[in-house]
């Protein structure tokens, strides 16, 4: 359920989930500046989420930087 604020620009969501790390997906995914009011438990998922997110970054450029190292290598 959706409930209108006072606040300009502002809407306050209301759901229920099975599952709390689906619902840190979720809010993750609407590229939009959240707030969580409760539970605290979301708070962690939306945590662990980011969390997650920047190690597959960094895991990410570590390899690119490797296959560029690697390339230089082969080159010499």
């Amino acid at each position: 359920m959706v409930a209108p604020c006072r606040c300009p620009a502002v809407l306050r969501l209301t759901a229920r989930a099975e599952r709390l790390d689906g619902a840190a997906q979720m809010l993750a995914g609407l590229g939009w500046p959240f707030t969580i009011d409760r539970p605290e438990k979301l708070r962690d998922e939306v945590r662990a989420l980011a969390a997650r997110l920047l190690a597959d970054a960094d895991a990410d450029a570590d390899a690119d930087a490797d296959a560029d190292a690697d390339a230089d290598s082969d080159a010499r």
